[in-house]
């Protein structure tokens, strides 16, 4: 077992928006001084908090249906020698990885419970409901239980593709010392995309954005 925070409930949150935004307005009615005012309005955030960044417990189960993660790799290679004991090489590479492997995202499960397996989502009785009251829920109109869990399992999500180009120069120079060696090595990242489900095609071009440094 572990937790995942943040989840939002669909098929709660609407509803525990609703019953905070009256509870809100109920304390705003009282006066200033009234500890009656404090506690509604933190019940407002709980209610908020319980339904709309909930913390569920997850399971992650194995898929025998599993396919193997594979890459295809490509690369060509140039080497000169611009001047006596210098060198430059240029290898362009072009990497192709699919099948990879990852966990769903439980809030995607949750979100599309009603057309999940049985047992992929849990919840409670409404009859001990942590939220509403039976009379908030006949109010709001909450017709499922509060999350107690959500399984997910691995699969093949994602495909990711790079294309770059390392660059090395090398070279020696004469001191007083004996023959001194200098060497730059660099890479530049010309292209770095996930595999978009949504598009059906890969997704913006990451290169040169957070965590994928062009250089």
């Amino acid at each position: 077992y572990a937790y995942q925070p943040g989840i939002t409930d669909p098929m709660r949150c609407p509803q525990a928006q609703a019953l905070a935004q009256d509870l809100k307005a109920a304390a705003a009615a009282l006066p200033a001084n009234d500890t009656q005012r404090v506690l509604l309005q933190a019940r407002a955030d709980s209610v908020v908090s319980n339904e709309c960044t909930a913390s569920v417990a997850t399971v992650v189960r194995p898929n025998t249906s599993l396919r193997p993660e594979t890459s295809l790799s490509r690369a060509v290679g140039l080497v000169v020698t611009p001047h006596a004991g210098w060198s430059v090489a240029m290898d362009a590479w072009a990497i192709v990885r699919r099948n990879e492997i990852g966990i769903e995202n439980f809030q995607d499960l949750v979100a599309s419970e009603r057309v999940q397996p049985p047992g992929t989502i849990t919840r409670a009785s409404l009859a001990n409901d942590p939220t509403f009251s039976a009379s908030e829920q006949a109010t709001y109109g909450v017709t499922a239980g509060a999350l107690t869990s959500a399984v997910g399992r691995f699969q093949n999500l994602a495909r990711t593709q790079a294309m770059g180009v390392d660059v090395v120069i090398a070279g020696q120079v004469p001191s007083p010392w004996g023959p001194s060696e200098w060497r730059l090595d660099s890479s530049y990242l010309h292209r770095f995309r996930n595999w978009s489900a949504v598009r059906g095609n890969w997704g913006d071009n990451l290169a040169g954005r957070w965590g994928h440094a062009r250089w």
